[in-house]
């Protein structure tokens, strides 16, 4: 499992089975991968943009897919295009959701409605997994959580999983976590060059702006 697994595990809604923040998934994801391939020696991310370091697959098949598409288009593409482009390719939630599924940690459900129109709905099945993912943003101890909670930040999850008031310190909470003395300098700027990138190709979305490669 990856930050982007775990990403879309949160973003799940329990009650009715939607995924919260659908708008945000594809920068998000793409982030998620860029953090996952970051942390694993993969990639390089200095100046807002993203190089192959180390072209070895991790063992994810959307991670890898994507580690490789980097490496065969060479340069340093900049974040922001990374994350918002590949318009060939199926959208990144959808790719992540038949992933989850094929490992049985999700089941999809569609049903007819009176209209016609079919709808599909997502059940939590590895409920023991979904438990452990929400402890990750809960109790921070690693850098790979300190990841997850910042993308979770970026993406506007963190205002479907800590509503309101009473999320609100949850929600400082998430927004600092690159703060954290205990993350290495590199490991720090990496993750807040990424999390600001996404932040930013999903601000230019809601504008009618894009990204320049």
């Amino acid at each position: 499992m990856t930050i982007g697994d775990d990403l879309l595990l949160l973003a799940i809604s329990p009650r009715d089975g939607r995924v919260q923040a659908a708008e945000a998934m594809g920068p998000a994801l793409r982030g998620a991968e860029a953090l996952d391939l970051s942390l694993a020696g993969r990639v390089a991310v200095a100046e807002g943009r993203i190089a192959v370091a180390d072209p070895r697959p991790i063992g994810h098949p959307l991670v890898d897919r994507s580690l490789a598409t980097l490496h065969a288009e060479g340069g340093a593409p900049r974040l922001q295009a990374w994350f918002s482009e590949r318009p060939t390719e199926p959208a990144a939630l959808h790719q992540y959701v038949t992933l989850l599924a094929d490992r049985g940690v999700i089941r999809i459900e569609r049903r007819g409605d009176a209209g016609g129109r079919v709808r599909s709905r997502l059940v939590l099945v590895d409920l023991e997994r979904c438990a452990y993912v929400r402890t990750r943003v809960e109790n921070v101890s690693s850098p790979g959580d300190r990841a997850l909670g910042s993308i979770v930040h970026a993406c506007g999850l963190d205002e479907e999983l800590y509503p309101g008031l009473r999320g609100r310190s949850a929600r400082r909470r998430l927004a600092r976590l690159t703060e954290d003395e205990q993350l290495s300098p590199g490991v720090r700027d990496s993750i807040e060059a990424v999390v600001d990138a996404v932040a930013d190709v999903l601000a230019r979305d809601q504008t009618g702006g894009g990204a320049s490669r």
